[in-house]
């Protein structure tokens, strides 16, 4: 079952010692603690009466409605009655429910000053809920709004649940049909990259856990497939696969190559004559591979200069080489998208440029013999164009 929690008056009924000491247990400093409580403990109340304050009231709780830090505070009053629930979800007091039969088991969802309680519905699991809230009211002064709160059951309710497949079958059908007919905007998409990427590299968070129990549990997340009956949720992250995809194989794979794959760094690792007990560590992953050959404590063949030092130095000359040449591709670019523009009489541009020492350079002057024509030629060209 599903429990819906509405607090009557949540703001007007916050302890203040309560609220001290939840800030204390979740490791803030004391100075910030004391700090925070006196923006609360600072305010006072007047009477408006024929339209002239009247009286001076000091008020032993609540928190200022409106003011931008209250809905925080709120929330760290809130985490008292999350501890609780972990807590009986730990000891088996309590017991959630999981999207899956592999996923995790949710107890609680929060949001801002909305509550969610999972439990199965049984008299053991209620009275432990019930012993929870109790317990949390008498700590924080939080009163339940028994007409407000909402109470679910999943069980023996054919006629809700046959309901429940019909709205969202409807609902998911909606934002399907409106995506293939209109264009949605940039950002839409730019949110859904976002939600991809924090699932690839947010492996402990919540959603990747229960997402990757329902949907991809023997990989990850760039090498998920949709599957049968996805969600329109599910639908929408995979959307932004390919992108994330695209920026973790430029993260890890593209670094790999530079220092070990590529032609350039191939030939260089052979000119150095590698160590033969250290050539296995050439196919090992590229973080163990660093490791491994940064410890070693042979000497090399090269002079007799410990391997070691010779490989940082040779990662070093790789890196700075990959970085020279990047620096004359974004030159280069520049130029021909100057050319570009100029031929098709574009008056307004708007030029980013990724590499910053580009930058800093078409600020300033070159030295540098080879590359002051390509310089030049980019410098005039922006000179051309009237609005940039």
């Amino acid at each position: 079952m599903a429990l819906k929690l509405d607090m009557s008056k949540a703001f007007d009924k916050v302890e203040w010692g309560c609220l001290h000491d939840i800030m204390l247990k979740m490791g803030f400093n004391t100075k910030w603690v004391n700090l925070m409580m006196l923006c609360v403990t600072s305010v006072t109340y007047s009477i408006r009466i024929n339209g002239e304050p009247r009286g001076h009231i000091t008020p032993t709780r609540c928190l200022r409605q409106g003011d931008p830090i209250s809905l925080f505070l709120l929330l760290f009053c809130a985490e008292g009655l999350s501890a609780l629930l972990n807590q009986a979800s730990r000891s088996g007091a309590i017991h959630g429910v999981a999207a899956c039969p592999r996923g995790p088991q949710i107890s609680h969802l929060f949001f801002a000053d909305d509550s969610i309680i999972f439990c199965r519905a049984t008299s053991v699991d209620c009275t432990h809920l019930q012993h929870i809230l109790e317990t949390y009211e008498q700590a924080s002064s939080q009163q339940l709004n028994h007409d407000k709160t909402t109470l679910f059951f999943s069980k023996n309710r054919t006629l809700e649940v046959g309901k429940e497949i019909l709205i969202k079958a409807v609902a998911q059908a909606i934002p399907t049909y409106t995506m293939s007919v209109f264009k949605l905007p940039d950002s839409l998409y730019d949110e859904m990259t976002s939600m991809g990427w924090h699932l690839q590299s947010n492996t402990r968070s919540l959603v990747h856990r229960v997402l990757k129990a329902c949907y991809f549990p023997d990989r990850d997340y760039i090498h998920a497939e949709l599957g049968r009956t996805p969600s329109y949720a599910w639908r929408s992250i995979m959307a932004a696969q390919d992108v994330v995809g695209a920026g973790h194989r430029w993260s890890n794979e593209s670094i790999d190559h530079l220092l070990r794959e590529c032609e350039i760094a191939q030939k260089f690792w052979q000119e150095l004559q590698i160590p033969y007990c250290l050539r296995d560590s050439f196919k090992l992953r590229i973080g163990e591979w660093l490791e491994l050959n940064c410890k070693a404590r042979m000497s090399s063949k090269f002079m007799g200069i410990l391997w070691k030092l010779l490989f940082l130095m040779g990662v070093w000359q790789l890196w700075l080489h990959w970085n020279n040449f990047v620096f004359w591709t974004e030159l280069w670019a520049l130029r021909d998208g100057l050319n570009l523009a100029r031929e098709l009489r574009l008056n307004n541009l708007i030029i980013e440029l990724d590499a910053l020492s580009v930058v800093i350079l078409m600020n300033n002057d070159s030295k540098n013999l080879l590359m002051k024509p390509l310089l030049t030629d980019c410098k005039n060209l922006l000179k051309a164009i009237p609005n940039k």
